[in-house]
C-alpha cells in the first residue's frame, strides 16, 4: 500500500469534512461541476481559478478534484466533466 490505513483515516478525519466541502463551495474562486447518469450522481470536478506557473495563452484553471464511481469507469464522464 502506498499509504498506511491510519494514516488515510487521520487525513480523511481532519479533511474530508462537511464544514471543508461547505467552505469549497462557497468559495467564490473554485468551480464544482456534478455529473449525473439517470438523474445519479456519478462523479464531480472541482477547479480553482489559478494564475498558471507557466506562460499560457488565455485563462488558466486548476484541477483540484476528479471523483468518478468505479462503476462508471470508461463511459465518458471524466470526459464530460
Amino acid at each position: 500500500d502506498l499509504h498506511a490505513r491510519e494514516d488515510l483515516d487521520a487525513y480523511c478525519a481532519a479533511n474530508c469534512t462537511a464544514a471543508k466541502a461547505r467552505a469549497m463551495l462557497e468559495d467564490a474562486a473554485i468551480a464544482c461541476k456534478v455529473a449525473h447518469i439517470d438523474g445519479a450522481a456519478v462523479g464531480y470536478v472541482t477547479v480553482r481559478d489559478s494564475p498558471c506557473p507557466v506562460a499560457l495563452r488565455g485563462k488558466s484553471v486548476e484541477l483540484k478534484q476528479l471523483y468518478i464511481l468505479p462503476d462508471v469507469f470508461g463511459a465518458g464522464v471524466g470526459r464530460a466533466l
